[in-house]
């Protein structure tokens, strides 16, 4: 195949990001969900600064948005530690209301880079505090592969997160995400995923999906 010129590259590129755009906009897959997710990054001596908003759609209303604040500090070439303050807002129909809730997390994230691909691994700890005074704790654990191989700038992806409640003393949530990433956008990530949530209420596990718009931007 004949190498393509930056140019060329650049017009794919925006090609792709807006086929992409289009792609959760019509949410061919008919997921019960759309979500778009933007984080904005700063690297300030080796420490990430880091802001992130989510915003979920259920049938065309929003259902869910949280901010985040956080700051990642390296304590080796592979290891992170981060710090984060997390605002939810969760929308009540059956009384027209938004639940609040409070969530401070620690995260721990090792990296593993091989040839063709990149794994991670991230434990946090939430601690949870919500709008009728109650507080929980939980920990989730979220295992990822990469794909280090490049087709038209895309990258694959799958991930899957393990939810454990502390107070329920159980393993009660599971996301399991496919997708695809754009690298180096003009000094952004942007990767599209499916979602699948299992969750477990009572004695039974039920489940639901997404589509997922997601943004990085560093500078």
């Amino acid at each position: 195949f004949p190498a393509l010129d930056i140019k060329d590259e650049d017009k794919m590129s925006k090609a792709i990001l807006i086929q992409l755009i289009i792609f959760i906009l019509f949410n061919p897959l008919q997921a019960a969900e759309q979500a778009a997710k933007i984080i904005i990054s700063k690297d300030n001596h080796h420490n990430i600064l880091s802001f992130e908003t989510d915003y979920r759609y259920d049938k065309g209303s929003n259902a869910y948005k949280h901010y985040d604040f956080g700051i990642k500090i390296p304590i080796s070439n592979t290891i992170r530690y981060s710090l984060n303050y997390r605002q939810i807002y969760q929308f009540n129909s059956k009384n027209n209301q938004w639940k609040i809730e409070k969530r401070p997390h620690l995260s721990l994230q090792k990296k593993l880079e091989y040839k063709l691909l990149t794994t991670e691994i991230r434990v946090r700890e939430e601690f949870r505090f919500k709008t009728d005074n109650s507080y929980a704790n939980r920990n989730r654990i979220r295992l990822m592969f990469k794909s280090n191989k490049e087709i038209l700038k895309l990258k694959p992806f799958v991930s899957n997160e393990w939810f454990y409640d502390f107070d329920a003393e159980k393993y009660n949530k599971n996301w399991l995400s496919v997708g695809l990433s754009l690298s180096s956008l003009y000094r952004s990530n942007l990767a599209l995923y499916y979602k699948y949530v299992s969750k477990l209420e009572g004695s039974n596990w039920t489940s639901s999906d997404s589509l997922v718009l997601k943004l990085l931007y560093k500078f």
